[in-house]
């Protein structure tokens, strides 16, 4: 049985850049190192098979992070999406967290992340020095069968160890309180972009943001429809920057010309009107988060 699609770009997310048919236009390097576009639904794009899963666990938890914590994430925050464009506000309470959550999972759980990840903590068990308090609670709590020393230990069971580890850690980073307040204390903006030449785009890396998130011109900013942003700055002065470069109609090139050159792999549009500006950019692969 194939392991199961892990989308680390949600399809709730990606439906609001569908034509009338539910499909997007997905941009990707493909041919001759070409920008081909390929017209997909949602659920066949923005993913990989088995990325979150731990293969040493057992069925019932191989895919526990996917199952029972991104895909109840990522529902709270499609609720939430939807309210912002069909009501028209700036979440709150609940739904702001849950945003926020959704904000937060981007940073981590794309395929280079979790790679990143698992090479940390891989690492982290490899290299450890046990000391003898370690070494004697090892003998006095070790099962009949479990090797004699924890080095031995970690050696057999290295890999289990390195995927629970995995799930702990990306749930832990994702529910940061000191990051999630920080971002929760932000001034939050929504957006809609109207008559402009072109609509906006998303990526792979949707969110566009400053270096750090703790400085008076600190920003994220992130297109959640061809036509709308959620803004979230630190002051009122870099609230009312991004707002100018909307009057003047400079916004939305911009930050297409960002989210494409910020891009690892897959750009997506509603439409192809915009496929010579993609080939132009797509491939940069450029510094888009500090966390990243």
């Amino acid at each position: 049985m194939p392991e199961q699609k892990h989308h680390y770009i949600p399809e709730f997310y990606l439906k609001e850049w569908t034509q009338k048919d539910g499909r997007l236009i997905e941009f990707c390097r493909r041919h001759a190192n070409r920008v081909v576009p390929r017209v997909t639904f949602p659920g066949g794009t923005g993913y990989m098979r088995g990325l979150y899963t731990m293969p040493s666990a057992p069925p019932h938890i191989r895919d526990v992070l996917e199952k029972r914590y991104l895909s109840v994430a990522d529902g709270y925050a499609a609720i939430t999406l939807r309210k912002m464009l069909d009501e028209h506000w700036v979440p709150f309470g609940p739904y702001k967290v849950a945003w926020t959550r959704f904000v937060m999972s981007l940073l981590y759980r794309t395929p280079e992340g979790v790679a990143r990840s698992m090479q940390m903590i891989t690492k982290f068990y490899e290299d450890s020095q046990f000391s003898e308090e370690i070494r004697e609670n090892y003998a006095r709590m070790k099962s009949p069968g479990d090797p004699e020393t924890p080095e031995e230990f970690v050696r057999q069971h290295g890999q289990r160890m390195s995927e629970r580890t995995l799930v702990t850690h990306l749930m832990d980073i994702i529910e940061s309180v000191r990051v999630k307040d920080k971002i929760m204390a932000m001034q939050w903006h929504l957006g809609h972009l109207k008559n402009q030449k072109h609509s906006l785009l998303t990526g792979d890396r949707p969110l566009v943001m400053t270096n750090g998130i703790a400085y008076e011109r600190s920003h994220i900013v992130m297109p959640i429809s061809p036509e709308h942003i959620l803004i979230m700055t630190n002051s009122d002065s870099e609230t009312r920057a991004i707002k100018a470069l909307s009057e003047s109609g400079d916004l939305t090139r911009r930050l297409n010309d960002r989210i494409v050159r910020q891009a690892r792999k897959f750009v997506y549009s509603r439409d192809k009107s915009q496929v010579r500006f993609i080939e132009a950019r797509l491939g940069e692969r450029a510094h888009c988060s500090p966390f990243e």
